[in-house]
């Protein structure tokens, strides 16, 4: 049995309803921190529980939402939640208190509960045991089902959460307890080729230590190093691999009567090294096919998410679920992305969530100018790179752009000026030459890296640069054998015919761009193949006068 589907609703980050597929063996659930992740992995374990079973370290088989979620009285309301939905159900749906779905209800109850901690006595080295009750409104999330009962569904399920990753010389406390040395061997042999150490088997045993949270540290003792010196990685990883295992003993207990279940892992990647984390993917991958174990675990390893994605299984076995936010309470989720979006997305946050007021603000002469240079970032696969550009819509003058960039600096520092490519200083009746030379302005760079002005590629205005490109390109350029130009009618001939007006129409060059506007877009993307050494030059000098600009903003933040 296993859970193939989770809608939830009017819950914190879930306020409009969303839908999560789920993988027969594993989920992963990716994406920014605040989204939701781990409570979805909470909803998930909530559903089932096993009693009179317990874990290796001697936790029971049950997830319970209100223990790995705290209530929130301003903002946690009551009512229906969340809706579960299984695949392969066994043929004794009662004996499980099994269904195909089952929704969920949040309730608040007032509780108490035992914290139990361990105090070292003084000058000695044992322990004492200190208890106290404490008292709290417990938000639980309860099953409805249509004989009124609340009972949870018969299937073990297991929670790991952030908690167990806390360094035991954090703790005041502990008490160690041995495990039996078979069951110690195994976990040994598979913590050493996950991490690989090397470990003698003779002189090295597994300990769960109790520091007083929900699930007992997993500790190696060896001759060279005790419990007490393990990493975070070592105990993170004998804890998930305990966790395992011990479905693995509950499978062989039970025989027929075990339906699988599910172990949820919130970040499986902390503190373990990239080659560490792929190879525990891959022993969580091979158990669960084994074990008909349903595994859902979150993770921000850009490497991990990558290595899962080059990795071929069913694609029922193993889903990648990435969500992302663009309107407070509505979760989009993305399905298996391909493995460039992770890179995009996780590595290059930064550039994204830059505040308003450090975007790069960019003036051009008018929508020609910022088309073009929108069309050269495109082709050249820069959207990234300039992900913070803001452009104004609005059309300004060459020279009041140069005035405004000269005569204001201080003001315009970290605004970066466009100019149409008539205005290059290689060109003698260039506008912005005269304005330099008039003015013997010493300082004022253009396209250098140090400079906030840069010119278009090219030396004539845009529209005309456009209409001479295609006016004069032999007949078997590949812009004819373009698909939508061919199918459009474009051709050598068809291009002469555009000319009507030419000897005639002083504004022929901006009137023939313009009637014929579904087609520049081609025509750039041509231009721009066939001048791709200039375009590179100008994108690469552009793109240093905008980082300058970027961490200017940083610093200044």
């Amino acid at each position: 049995m296993w859970i193939n589907k989770l809608t939830l609703h009017d819950y914190r980050a879930f306020k409009k309803e969303c839908t999560i597929e789920l993988g027969k063996n594993i989920t992963v659930i990716a994406g920014m921190n605040g989204i939701g992740k781990s409570t979805i992995l909470a909803v998930l374990t909530n559903v089932g529980e096993l009693t009179g079973q317990k874990t290796i370290n001697g936790s029971i088989f049950r997830g319970d939402f209100a223990d790995i979620i705290m209530y929130d009285e301003k903002f946690d309301t009551v009512g229906d939640k969340a809706s579960v939905y299984f695949s392969d159900l066994p043929a004794n749906l009662e004996k499980y208190k099994a269904a195909k779905k089952i929704n969920f209800r949040a309730s608040r109850h007032k509780a108490s509960k035992k914290e139990v901690k361990y105090k070292k006595i003084s000058d000695s080295n044992y322990y004492s045991k200190i208890s106290k009750e404490i008292n709290y409104v417990r938000y639980r999330l309860i099953p409805k089902r249509s004989d009124s009962s609340t009972a949870k569904v018969i299937w073990p399920s297991l929670y790991l959460g952030l908690s167990r990753l806390a360094p035991i010389g954090e703790y005041d406390s502990a008490n160690t307890k041995n495990i039996p040395k078979s069951i110690s061997d195994e976990i040994l042999a598979v913590h050493s080729e996950i991490l690989s150490e090397e470990l003698e088997l003779d002189t090295t045993t597994m300990l769960n230590v109790d520091v007083g949270t929900k699930h007992a540290k997993a500790t190696i003792n060896s001759q060279n190093y005790g419990y007490a010196s393990n990493s975070n990685g070592q105990d993170n990883t004998g804890q998930i691999i305990e966790s395992v295992l011990s479905f693995q003993i509950l499978k062989d207990k039970l025989g027929d009567d075990y339906i699988g279940g599910i172990l949820a892992i919130d970040e499986l990647d902390a503190s373990l090294h990239p080659a560490a984390q792929n190879k525990l993917f891959d022993w969580l991958l091979k158990k669960s096919l084994y074990l008909n174990l349903q595994i859902v675990f979150t993770t921000h390893s850009l490497t991990l998410l990558e290595h899962i994605s080059d990795s071929r299984f069913k694609k029922e076995d193993v889903i990648v679920n990435y969500l992302r936010c663009f309107t407070p309470g509505s979760i989009k989720v993305n399905k298996n992305p391909i493995k460039q979006f992770y890179r995009h997305d996780l590595q290059e946050t930064y550039s994204k969530i830059l505040s308003e007021s450090q975007h790069v603000s960019v003036y051009t002469e008018d929508e020609v100018s910022r088309m073009f240079l929108k069309k050269i970032i495109s082709m050249m696969k820069m959207e990234k790179d300039f992900s913070n550009m803001k452009f104004f819509d609005f059309n300004i003058s060459c020279n009041s752009l140069i005035a405004l960039a000269n005569e204001d600096y201080r003001t315009f520092e970290t605004h970066l000026f466009i100019l149409d490519p008539d205005l290059s200083l290689e060109n003698d009746d260039s506008s912005l030459k005269e304005y330099i030379s008039k003015r013997s302005i010493v300082n004022f760079k253009v396209n250098q890296p140090i400079s906030n002005v840069f010119v278009l590629p090219g030396n004539t205005s845009i529209e005309k640069m456009i209409w001479e490109y295609v006016n004069n390109l032999d007949s078997n350029h590949k812009l004819f054998d373009d698909i939508y130009l061919s199918n459009s009618g474009i051709n050598p001939k068809t291009i002469k015919n555009m000319n009507n007006g030419q000897d005639t129409d002083k504004n022929f060059y901006k009137h023939w761009f313009t009637d014929n506007s579904i087609y520049i877009d081609y025509f750039m993307k041509y231009w721009i193949n066939d001048h791709e050494a200039e375009v590179k030059k100008f994108c690469s000098i552009l793109k240093k006068s905008y980082d300058r600009i970027i961490n200017s903003l940083g610093d200044n933040s």
